[in-house]
């Protein structure tokens, strides 16, 4: 970058050929010409195809879970804003991408998306082929758990999870999947998310079901082989899930940094979109066209 007195009565601004000429404070800088991520064709670079495919996907995503951005996404000194922290760190994740007449259509997929980012202590989840689904939080026996007490429920993850109080919030986030049409030479499949909040309260009144906040998402509790009790979701033989550990304090939210499950039924039909073909047609779909040479 070069910075000078201008030679003009007033600074020039814009660009011309190779350069970029900028106004600060009366004096004129110079500086290699920035090519944006709307470059068409031969001035799209690959990292630009990259972002071309992925920014609007991720939109799409935050749009739809915006109103718990600010719980699922902790403040830190990198980034005040929760829906700049999801962006981040989901571009540089390696996501499914779909074409631009999904896109277009209000469409988009989450495959392993990074739904929360914070520091309480992560939540284990397992999900299997065979349709269970089952986080690391543990109950004590296998009753109903729609039909307990909140307060019964709430006393017994307390007692029995170190990590969580009376307050603290269990978010259970459920995506199902299915096919969309397109041009692709491969299926593109594309996501519908569900989220649900249950809030601890030892004093609480009423059943866990009627103080569910969000999606009805029914619970469930599952036995692992070692035959202990956790929380756990019916019928996700078909749905990718996530738990998120959410606090409130002092007027902040604090997250478990948790992605969504990838091993479930269906996922081998998906794989289809990590083909080579299958990438270069969704970039072609945004204006990217490779060199021959």
């Amino acid at each position: 970058m070069a910075q000078t007195q201008s030679i003009y009565n007033n600074p020039l601004s814009g660009n011309l050929g190779n350069q970029t000429y900028k106004n600060y404070g009366g004096k004129q800088v110079v500086t290699t010409r920035f090519r944006t991520t709307s470059a068409k064709g031969d001035g799209a670079s690959r990292a630009q195809r990259d972002t071309r495919m992925l920014m609007p996907n991720l939109t799409l995503i935050g749009s739809q879970i915006t109103e718990w951005l600010p719980a699922f996404w902790e403040n830190n000194k990198f980034f005040k804003r929760p829906y700049t922290h999801f962006i981040s760190h989901n571009m540089k994740r390696d996501l499914l991408v779909l074409p631009k007449e999904l896109i277009d259509s209000k469409q988009c997929i989450w495959s392993e998306l990074q739904i929360s980012c914070g520091t309480l202590p992560i939540i284990q989840c397992k999900q299997t082929l065979d349709g269970g689904w089952y986080t690391s939080i543990a109950l004590q026996n296998s009753t109903n758990v729609e039909s307990m007490a909140i307060s019964d429920f709430s006393r017994i993850v307390i007692e029995k999870n170190p990590d969580f109080r009376d307050g603290d919030f269990i978010v259970i986030v459920k995506v199902a999947y299915e096919e969309a049409s397109s041009g692709a030479p491969y299926t593109a499949w594309t996501s519908t998310p569900q989220i649900c909040a249950i809030q601890l309260n030892t004093k609480g009144t009423g059943t866990v079901a009627v103080n569910k906040k969000g999606a009805n998402i029914q619970l469930s509790v599952n036995t692992p082989s070692s035959g202990s009790y956790r929380l756990g979701a019916y019928r996700s033989w078909d749905h990718s899930y996530a738990c998120v550990h959410v606090r409130k304090e002092r007027g902040a939210y604090l997250a478990s940094s948790q992605t969504m499950s990838w091993n479930f039924y269906g996922i081998d039909d998906m794989e289809d979109m990590r083909k080579q073909d299958y990438l270069d047609y969704c970039a072609a779909s945004w204006g990217y066209k490779d060199k021959i040479l």
